[in-house]
């Protein structure tokens, strides 16, 4: 069970994870997170469309599918 401040691994695309920060955990597994990336293409249905260092992402189940986070 992660907690406010821990690291985790985001699958942003198949074979693809980036680090990301706990910023809430909403209930059991499922978190918030702030993910960090160098590239626009790991950001959900393509936007933002230029690289941003950061971006939330809201309401994340763990488990290893894409748009899931694991511990590290």
């Amino acid at each position: 069970m992660a907690v406010v401040g821990d690291i985790v691994m985001l699958k942003v695309d198949t074979g693809r994870d980036v680090p990301a920060i706990v910023t809430l955990v909403n209930s059991g597994d499922n978190i918030n997170v702030v993910a960090f990336s160098d590239t626009s293409a790991d950001w959900p249905n393509g936007s933002p469309t230029t690289a941003h260092p950061a971006q939330l992402w809201s309401a994340v189940d763990k488990g290893t599918a894409v748009g899931e986070w694991q511990d590290i």
